[in-house]
C-alpha cells in the first residue's frame, strides 16, 4: 500500500506538469499514427519522381544510343523564353526534359508528351558560372546544374 500512497502523493504535488507531459506524450502518438496511416494509404498512389523519370530516360533513349554506364542529369524546361538565346533550345516547350551526360559531354533535349528528342548536341564546358539561361531550367532531384554551354547542329 505504501507505494500507492507514493504514487498519489507524486501526482498530487506535480499535477500540472504530469497532465502536461501526458497531453504531449497523447498528441506525439496521435499524429504519428495519423501520419504513418496517410503514408501507408499513398503507397499504392502516384509513382515517386525517381521512377517516373527513369521510364522518361528509358523512352527517350529508344530513339537514340545513350552512353552506357552514365545515368543522365535531368532538368526540366519551365520558361522557354528565358531560353531564347540559345539556339539549342529554340524549339524547347514548357516541360520538356533536359538529359545531360556529363561524362560523355552530351545533351538531349527530349519533349515527354511527343516522346520526341527534339534537339542533340555536344556538351561544352557546363561548369561555366555565366552560362545563360540558368533560371529557364529546373534541375530534378538533388543534383543542380548550370544551364549547359551547347555547340550549335
Amino acid at each position: 500500500m505504501s507505494s500507492v500512497r507514493v504514487v498519489i502523493d507524486f501526482f498530487r504535488a506535480y499535477r500540472v506538469p504530469v497532465l502536461i507531459v501526458a497531453a504531449a506524450v497523447f498528441m506525439l502518438t496521435s499524429a504519428w499514427f495519423f501520419f504513418d496511416r496517410q503514408t501507408r494509404e499513398n503507397i499504392g498512389g502516384p509513382e515517386p519522381v525517381g521512377e517516373e523519370l527513369r521510364k522518361m530516360v528509358e523512352r527517350a533513349a529508344s530513339h537514340a544510343m545513350f552512353p552506357e554506364g552514365e545515368d543522365p542529369v535531368v532538368a526540366t524546361v519551365v520558361d522557354p523564353a528565358k531560353l531564347a538565346g540559345q539556339e539549342f533550345f529554340r524549339r524547347a516547350r514548357v516541360g520538356d526534359a533536359v538529359l545531360v551526360f556529363r561524362n560523355a559531354k552530351m545533351v538531349i533535349l527530349y519533349n515527354p508528351e511527343s516522346d520526341r528528342i527534339v534537339n542533340m548536341a555536344p556538351l561544352t564546358d557546363e561548369s561555366e558560372p555565366s552560362a545563360p539561361g540558368t533560371s529557364g531550367i529546373a534541375a530534378h532531384g538533388t543534383t543542380v546544374i548550370q544551364t549547359p554551354t551547347i555547340i550549335g547542329r
